[in-house]
């Protein structure tokens, strides 16, 4: 009988042939306002994941091209797979389910009156997996639009429960979700403390994250860029520095997304992010290090990989005195600078105390340390291109 009904009428049916899974009710603080919910225990073949979550919802298509049919939220038999998306095996995970078992679900669910569920995905599908039968939830005002559920669902990300749920890549995709739902950048500061420049750059990094898995054959795949998001939040501030200094924008991102085709061959990352953030601009303005950077990446040679290890390294050294040196020509700039604004005609001091005496030994004792920092600079430079030409001669 239940099953010719809509959702919203079987919950409302099922709550009124058993009145005892009224639990009673809780206070929730919702859209800056106090909520008094009625809380139930509902059997969870009531109720269904949020596969409009960007990240799920991604991620299922991505599946069902692999699968070759459609994931149905209302096919038990499909649970699984969704449960798959939610719950990926790592400690995390692991943990929930230890909770769910022991002490089990304390704080209820929200769900919509259709049973969609707002803010506990990864719980319900912990549930399912445990062959727990009922949830706690409670019942969302019917009145609630669309944007109004997804500040609910975006605003309880602070608390502990859910943070898995919008952390790192998730937090993109719901941020995504917000400008399609019509939010601007001054509703996102205004209910979510979201600043511009995070939703621009994130905005960003999704998309970079999207087209390299595009140039792998992997659409959609975003676990396997899991464990590598802050490659690409360096990796879209260095374009930004690219940008703003001329670089070569295109040979960056080639090398770039080729450094990452590495890492994603293994269980770990191999190349940090700090790699990303300590090479890949200088590599865009200074031919020499970027031929080091990206002399191996197309070899066929069994020991390429360790050699572009090896030729990170050695970017990141080059790149790193490069620095330096801008550093140091900074500072000399700076120093030279502010001896020429001074008017010596026009100062009292040199007459006072013979002060003329103290400035003209001051400048004795700079040009000393000028020219010992020549000669070390002049020592090094020699010295450091001997060794490049010997690492050069056994490449």
């Amino acid at each position: 009988m239940l099953q010719n009904l809509s959702r919203k009428d079987r919950i409302n049916q099922y709550i009124a042939n058993n009145p005892d899974c009224l639990q009673g009710k809780s206070k929730f603080s919702l859209l800056n306002e106090s909520y008094d919910l009625e809380v139930y225990k509902l059997d969870l073949d009531l109720i269904y994941p949020n596969d409009t979550n960007g990240r799920i919802s991604t991620e299922k298509i991505a599946l069902e091209l692999k699968l070759g049919y459609k994931i149905e939220r209302a096919n038990p038999r499909h649970y699984e797979l969704l449960t798959q998306l939610l719950l990926p095996d790592d400690e995390e995970t692991r943990q929930l389910l230890r909770q769910m078992q022991n002490p089990g679900q304390i704080d209820p669910g929200l769900i919509t009156t259709d049973g969609r569920i707002i803010n506990s995905n990864r719980r319900y599908a912990a549930k399912r997996t445990l062959n727990q039968s009922t949830m706690l939830v409670a019942i969302l005002p019917s009145s609630l639009t669309e944007q109004q559920l997804f500040d609910i669902e975006f605003g309880l990300q602070v608390t502990g429960d859910y943070k898995r749920e919008y952390k790192g890549i998730n937090r993109l995709f719901m941020i995504r979700k917000a400008l399609e739902l019509g939010k601007n950048h001054t509703n996102l500061k205004k209910d979510h403390n979201i600043s511009s420049k995070e939703i621009t750059r994130g905005m960003m990094v999704l998309d970079k994250i999207e087209l390299f898995l595009e140039e792998i054959d992997e659409e959609a795949n975003y676990g396997l860029v899991s464990n590598t998001l802050e490659h690409f939040v360096d990796y879209v501030k260095e374009i930004e520095k690219i940008e703003a200094n001329n670089g070569d924008l295109y040979s960056a991102e080639e090398t770039f997304f080729a450094l990452m085709k590495i890492n994603i061959e293994e269980t770990s990352p191999v190349i940090a992010h700090k790699d990303i953030r300590d090479t890949l601009f200088y590599a865009s303005i200074d031919p020499k290090i970027a031929a080091v950077l990206t002399r191996n990446l197309d070899s066929d040679n069994p020991n390429a990989k360790q050699n572009i290890l090896d030729d990170v390294a050695i970017a990141k050294s080059l790149a790193k005195a490069r620095k330096e040196n801008e550093s140091i020509l900074k500072t000399i700039e700076k120093l030279r600078s502010q001896i020429s604004g001074i008017n010596v005609t026009e100062s009292q001091y040199i007459l006072e105390n013979q002060g003329h005496l103290v400035i003209l030994k001051a400048l004795k004792d700079f040009e000393n340390d000028a020219n010992k920092f020549v000669k070390e600079v002049s020592d090094e430079t020699n010295k450091q291109v001997r060794i490049a030409e010997a690492k050069m001669a056994n490449i």
